[in-house]
């Protein structure tokens, strides 16, 4: 089992879509950063927080990014396989179809956790840098524990994402189902009966 991961994360590290990824990863965090350095720059009553950054950022890629990035490496994770036409040199070796799954589950959570991490530390660069006011250990420790419950929450996205790449063998399916779960998550947080139900959806 040991060689099949260490071979997934060959796979994957050599792959465009995980360094697309982390590229991505920087988006949300130099977005919300701005997004709130200008608001304090035009608001002499507000300052520039780390609590601030960290949350918006938090929700950005909640609601939005990492349902996309995480999709798509679920969805490629599965997919290449059926791809390169290795899937069926792959199932006769003696490898358990147990052990060829749980690997890639873990993979894509290890790198799901990954980019989170990346994500947080970015945007305390970002502040570090701008100078950002209130850092404290207690804003780092709590910060780090709700985009930790974010990542948890999303799991079952990346489950689904990654049957949906199983049944249908592209990345058409899995992608749509992903936008169709980021339009879920910008409806439910607008209104106002059902904005409860996030981010459990």
């Amino acid at each position: 089992m040991y060689t099949l991961f260490t071979l997934e994360f060959y796979k994957l590290k050599r792959s465009w879509i995980f360094i697309c990824a982390i590229a991505g990863t920087f988006v949300s965090p130099f977005l919300s950063s701005m997004m709130n350095y200008s608001m304090a720059i035009e608001d002499s009553n507000k300052d520039f927080l780390f609590k601030d950054i960290f949350y918006q950022n938090h929700i950005f890629s909640v609601l939005i990014l990492n349902i996309l990035l995480f999709g798509l490496i679920a969805a490629f994770i599965v997919n290449r396989e059926y791809q390169e036409k290795t899937i069926s040199s792959l199932l006769t070796i003696p490898v358990s179809r147990f052990n060829y799954i749980t690997v890639k589950i873990i993979m894509s959570v290890f790198s799901m956790f990954f980019l989170t991490f990346l994500s947080y530390c970015i945007v305390l660069i970002i502040g570090l840098l701008f100078r950002a006011k209130g850092f404290t250990s207690e804003v780092l420790v709590s910060s780090l524990v709700y985009y930790a419950k974010g990542a948890i929450l999303m799991i079952p996205c990346i489950l689904t994402t990654m049957l949906l790449s199983c049944i249908t063998k592209n990345f058409i399916v899995p992608i749509a189902f992903s936008i169709i779960a980021v339009m879920t998550n910008i409806f439910l947080i607008n209104h106002e009966v059902y904005q409860y139900l996030y981010p459990w959806v």
